[in-house]
């Protein structure tokens, strides 16, 4: 064997290690199948034999040599068609059975010229010698799964034949004898390379079975995975659901009693107080601005979270609204002395199409912030044009800056995340659950921005974002109003309103907030009392609560939209602590003009329903 074949038998023996006893199996397998197929073709080739040696042989000779052909033949048949029903590998002691059976068929033919006479004629050696030549190289070609069948067959078959030949000597006779040596070479040497592809494909075969089976394994288990990732989808989103729901029974529950507080704390405010109690009265009512504020943010984190957060595209003006967030800390600036500026770049845009609400919302928080956290100094709130784009698009960068306690550098990298805040022992002693800045950071990302903090410790911070909005090309209609920091509290609304409120304190809220107004008031306890009142037509607007006794708000607004009176006729105006309610299918069926959401205040009623009151003022007038 070359260095080459070496190398190839070493390389084969190592492919084929894995899968050693599956090959085993199936070269065995075939081994046994081509035993069951050949012994019908070793019987006929005996039959044919022993038919053209009948008048050259003495005959129990000859019929000795059938009996031992045809019994080896048929022992080897018998034994190979058990052992394939067992189809397990063959066991040392029935390979030796096998290999015995083989080389005494082997010897039997090549024993065959030796039952020739001397009578014998020279054609019928030849096809004698023919036959056992085709033999041997048949069990070559058909043995190849296991080597040592096939020397078991030809090693004794030629060697007989060669052993007539030598006991004849003479020149042909010694030519005959090494043409059998070179022959059983060739043979044998095909033989192994016969193996060694049969082995590689069989290789190949239980290889590529191998990877079937961990493709199928694989896709049961993607199968598998896929089923828990649908299920685990459908928990979620039943837990989401279920989130949902509480959050928003919870909304309602908590924003229905915040509103008595709220409000009887502003009805409250404008009686006659003495110092102190105007001083109490200013500290209940910071205490549940701040609880509202935190119930505002889990409900926009619960919006985000779910992908229900939206954003709406309506016309404003920024300088107004900046106006707003600085009337509302210009009171506490001023308390701690502060200066609180504002920059509006020359090129940027009055006039904006956007969200101006999460906007405000979120300048709000940074500016509060920065007022929050700066002793002495200054806040700036500062917005620059950053590039004009196509279709009235322009990119605004806003910066606030302070120059407070500021932050290190360990806090903003954490600074964003829900429910931490930083670790100075300023911050720890300010009220605060962790929201406001990763609220405003989902804010800014929702917008298309990303929300930055640059900062010194004890020099001052800077919060900036960059947005993409539309510009207003259009001056303000008459119908746009500007945004108002507080309304006067002398304000008069000639209206006849018509509050459908199952909840007797927020009743009474409704009653302190507006009976200063000029706005008559008549309640309706459930929506069905609702419905039957609005016929009379007195009424000029209606507030509805949604959750009532009997009939709810949706439910009645419908009724009266029935009952002949449209929008333009009867103004119906919701009154929930929903704060998904206004985007709701109920709401859109039910034809309502407006919501205005729980705990509300006075500037939120006078602004709910000055419209209103002017519509009637001009209608009187004409």
């Amino acid at each position: 064997m070359t260095e080459s074949s070496s190398r190839t038998a070493a390389s084969d023996a190592a492919d084929s290690a894995p899968y050693k006893e599956q090959i085993r199996l199936e070269r065995d397998r075939i081994l046994l199948r081509n035993f069951v197929t050949t012994m019908r073709v070793g019987a006929v080739n005996a039959v044919i034999l022993g038919a053209l040696f009948t008048q050259y042989a003495v005959l129990w000779k000859l019929g000795l040599w059938f009996a031992v052909i045809i019994g080896a033949s048929v022992a080897r048949w018998r034994l190979s068609t058990i052992l394939l029903q067992r189809n397990k590998k063959i066991s040392p002691r029935h390979m030796r059975i096998l290999l015995a059976l083989t080389a005494i068929s082997g010897a039997g033919w090549g024993a065959a010229p030796l039952l020739l006479n001397a009578e014998a004629s020279v054609a019928a050696f030849s096809v004698c010698v023919f036959m056992i030549a085709g033999m041997t190289a048949a069990v070559g070609l058909s043995f190849t799964s296991h080597t040592s069948i096939v020397t078991a067959f030809n090693a004794p078959a030629l060697a007989m034949l060669a052993a007539y030949y030598i006991t004849h000597p003479g020149p042909e006779e010694f030519v005959m004898t090494m043409v059998l040596g070179f022959y059983y070479a060739a043979i044998r040497k095909l033989t192994r390379r016969s193996n060694q592809t049969l082995i590689r494909a069989l290789t190949n075969e239980a290889r590529t079975e191998a990877q079937k089976q961990r493709i199928e394994s694989q896709k049961t288990a993607f199968a598998a995975l896929a089923q828990n990732y649908r299920e685990a989808a459908e928990q979620a989103k039943s837990a989401d659901m279920t989130k949902s729901v509480f959050i928003a029974n919870m909304s309602h529950e908590i924003r229905t009693p915040m509103n008595g507080v709220i409000g009887m704390l502003t009805a409250l405010e404008q009686t006659a107080l003495s110092p102190e109690q105007k001083r109490f009265t200013g500290i209940a009512q910071k205490s549940a601005n701040g609880l509202l504020m935190m119930i505002n943010d889990i409900l926009d984190l619960s919006k985000i979270e779910s992908g229900k957060m939206t954003l709406s595209q309506a016309a404003f003006s920024l300088p107004e609204t900046l106006d707003v967030i600085v009337e509302s800390l210009r009171h506490d600036a001023g308390a701690k002395g502060l200066e609180l500026q504002v920059d509006i770049d020359e090129d940027a845009p009055t006039m904006l199409i956007g969200d101006e609400t999460r906007l405000r919302q979120v300048l709000f928080n940074l500016a509060g912030n920065a007022v929050k956290f700066t002793d002495a100094g200054r806040v700036d709130i500062v917005v620059k044009s950053a590039g004009v784009g196509d279709n009235g698009r322009v990119a605004l960068s806003f910066t606030v800056r302070d120059t407070g306690i500021g932050i290190s550098e360990k806090d903003i990298a954490r600074l964003f995340n829900r429910f931490e805040r930083a670790t100075s022992e300023r911050v720890r002693e300010t009220s605060g659950a962790g929201l406001g800045l990763a609220i405003a950071s989902e804010l800014v990302e929702l917008m298309g921005g990303k929300l930055k903090c640059e900062s010194v410790v004890n020099e001052g911070s800077a919060f900036s974002f960059t947005i993409v909005v539309r510009a207003q090309t259009r001056a303000r209609t008459d119908g746009e109003t500007a945004a108002e920091p507080c309304k006067d509290r002398q304000t008069k609304l000639d209206l006849k309103l018509l509050v459908a409120e199952d909840n007797v304190v927020n009743r009474q809220v409704v009653t302190a907030l507006l009976e200063k107004t000029g706005v008559h008031v008549a309640f309706a306890v459930n929506g069905r009392e609702a419905v039957e009142k609005a016929a009379s037509r007195e009424h000029d607007a209606v507030l509805m609560d949604i959750h009532m006794p009997m009939m709810g708000g949706a439910e009645a607004a419908a009724a009266i939209r029935k009952n002949g009176l449209g929008p333009d006729a009867l103004p119906i105006f919701a009154a929930t602590a929903d704060a998904d309610f206004g985007t709701s299918a109920a709401f859109e069926a039910a034809q309502m003009n407006g919501v205005i959401y729980k705990p509300f205040r006075f500037d939120d009623l006078v602004d709910l329903l000055k419209p209103v009151a002017d519509a009637k003022a001009r209608d009187d007038a004409a």
